[in-house]
């Protein structure tokens, strides 16, 4: 279930009943977040416990329905910045951004997007900005994609593997985004994916691999020797049980080959190493 449908049927359940415990309303995290942002605008009040149980109850049916309405739009979709202030006064709550972009490069001579050779404008050390939305998604990538988790890495990647395009992914990128990516999955298209060698590097790539099957996780041939050298043992110990439950898919072979070197060295790696 999405944050949009989650955030819906909570919003829902509490119209329909007009007063629920905070038991049922105060998790998952994000949720108590916006449950603060609708007390401050006075949609919602919070009541004294009641047998020890604080709750929350509608002081504004009608501001409450506006946004019902809002999530239950077809199809159920996320929020951009602006439509977060406007019906919590918080953009900071957005979880998707209405028009995202993704910064691409290439260091290959020839290298088109569209009809455009990209490589006349970024052989001066530049990058595009590509903006992904419902007007200006028709963005065609042919060839050897490279995807990457940071920002440092992206503008050196060339140094460590040679492709036709290289994409910043801004860290967790949106789901408009994703979806592009998803529509340049195509036969001739082959994916790289470069991210930190941690729980949230894994997260990131396993979201894209469950869209796009052949995106694989680049491990280089000397990885072990790598990870003893520039790696994080704290990391890993902070870190133990959020790797303990990504790294029981042993069916992807890359997450295979990375945990057996997690355990046999017992540390994380960021990706900037691959450029030492």
């Amino acid at each position: 279930m999405s944050n949009n449908q989650n955030i819906y049927q909570k919003l829902f359940k509490l119209k329909t009943n007009q007063t629920l415990p905070s038991s049922q309303l105060e998790k998952p995290a994000y949720f108590a977040n916006i449950l603060r942002e609708l007390i401050d605008r006075k949609i919602i009040k919070k009541i004294s416990p009641r047998k020890g149980q604080w709750s929350y109850s509608v002081i504004n049916d009608k501001a409450l329905n506006s946004l019902l309405e809002k999530y239950n739009s077809p199809p159920i979709r996320d929020i951009d910045k602006v439509e977060a202030t406007k019906y919590f006064g918080n953009a900071h709550l957005a979880t998707d951004s209405k028009y995202p972009s993704i910064p691409i490069r290439t260091t290959t001579k020839g290298v088109k997007l569209n009809n455009i050779d990209i490589y006349d404008i970024c052989k001066n050390g530049l990058a595009l900005y590509l903006p992904i939305n419902d007007k200006l998604n028709k963005w065609n990538l042919t060839g050897t994609i490279c995807l990457i988790e940071n920002q440092r890495f992206f503008w050196e990647a060339e140094k460590v593997h040679k492709a036709d395009y290289y994409l910043y992914l801004q860290g967790n990128f949106s789901n408009k985004v994703l979806e592009w990516l998803i529509s340049q999955n195509k036969q001739d298209n082959s994916f790289l994916y470069f991210g930190d060698y941690d729980p949230t590097g894994i997260k990131l790539y396993l979201r894209l691999k469950q869209h796009i099957p052949q995106c694989n996780f680049f491990i280089p041939d000397n990885f072990e020797e790598l990870l003893d050298k520039y790696g994080n043992k704290n990391d890993l110990t902070k870190q133990y049980r959020d790797f303990n439950n990504l790294l029981k898919n042993e069916k992807n072979k890359d997450i295979a080959q990375l945990r057996k070197a997690f355990e046999k060295t017992g540390k994380t790696m960021h990706q900037e190493a691959l450029l030492i």
